[in-house]
């Protein structure tokens, strides 16, 4: 798959947001790890004037270790936001193209929130699903074929 550059949103709940542009292949899954990457990476450049909600919560945690998870959450079409929680394909190919071919650049949010190894997910939103990214790529869910 080529990669192409994307604008990426990345908002990192009870940290703030940070925009960037990242070098991408045409799948959830990269758009996702881009983001985790920065938050990483440059976890000082997320600036809020919201209080802290993620150290606040894990006050309540003992020993918990604390992970991101990444969710490609909208897409921005001819300067319009689409919500993308409803679509489930992890390949992004027709929507790089149609991007590319209104000489536009692929733009998209990702939001990027802690969670603890230790939670059960009981308590997690109802907009999982497979593509969601929790730490690096490599352990991902393996597909299922039935």
């Amino acid at each position: 798959m080529r990669v192409q550059t994307v604008r990426l949103t990345v908002k990192w709940q009870g940290h703030g947001q940070h925009r960037i542009i990242a070098q991408c292949q045409p799948t959830r899954e990269s758009l996702q790890s881009a983001a985790l990457s920065d938050v990483r990476l440059h976890p000082n450049a997320f600036t809020s004037k919201a209080p802290n909600t993620a150290s606040r919560n894990s006050n309540n945690r003992d020993s918990a270790s604390p992970t991101l998870r990444a969710q490609v959450r909208q897409v921005v079409l001819n300067g319009e936001p689409y919500d993308m929680r409803a679509f489930h394909g992890h390949d992004l190919t027709r929507l790089f193209q149609a991007m590319t071919t209104e000489d536009s650049m692929p733009s998209f949010e990702v939001v990027v929130e802690d969670t603890y190894s230790d939670s059960d997910d009981d308590n997690d939103d109802d907009d999982d699903d497979d593509a969601t990214v929790q730490g690096p790529s490599d352990v991902m869910k393996p597909e299922r074929w039935d």
